[in-house]
């Protein structure tokens, strides 16, 4: 088997992306900004978003702009509804952290953690609830059927009220 260690050294001449990326970031200013790595295993992708996060922190000015990197493997996961509840937490808990100085932003970050809660009971809670009125466990083929349900309850509940970027981060005044 292969060793798949991800590495800061641009070992597969990945520099000039990393540059680019790093500089999409910078530029966006606070603005939301996704950005999108793919490839087979042991592509590069980890070793890539390293040495982005490394360029970020060698440019970030102090007292001005900070950035975070929230790193999230999907693989520990077996399903998209866990993976995604697991994605939220995790970010939830990092604005959390760092919104612990701050009292606003740390309501804000407390009502985001709470409905990332709900999600997680609402998900379990439909989950113990069809077994129990069909009799059958819910498997594979009653998450195929509640998928959809559970995805239009997550948008209905989710729609667009505030907007935290976790990218580009200024300091309070």
């Amino acid at each position: 088997m292969w060793s798949d260690n991800e590495t800061t050294v641009d070992y597969l001449n990945f520099g000039v992306v990393a540059d680019a990326c790093t500089k999409l970031l910078q530029q966006a200013k606070g603005m939301p900004i996704s950005i999108g790595v793919s490839g087979g295993w042991g592509a590069g992708k980890t070793s890539l978003v390293k040495m982005i996060e490394g360029r970020l922190k060698q440019s970030a000015v102090p007292g001005q702009n900070s950035y975070v990197l929230v790193t999230f493997n999907p693989w520990l996961y077996q399903d998209f509804e866990g993976a995604r509840s697991a994605l939220l937490q995790l970010v939830g808990d990092e604005v959390l952290r760092l919104a612990a100085s701050d009292e606003t932003l740390l309501k804000k970050a407390k009502r985001l953690l709470k409905r990332i809660n709900f999600l997680r009971i609402a998900q379990l809670g439909g989950e113990v609830a069809a077994t129990l009125y069909t009799g059958i466990p819910i498997g594979p083929f009653g998450k195929a059927i509640l998928g959809p349900v559970s995805n239009f309850v997550f948008r209905a509940y989710h729609a667009p009220k505030e907007s935290v970027c976790l990218a580009n981060r200024k300091p309070s005044p």
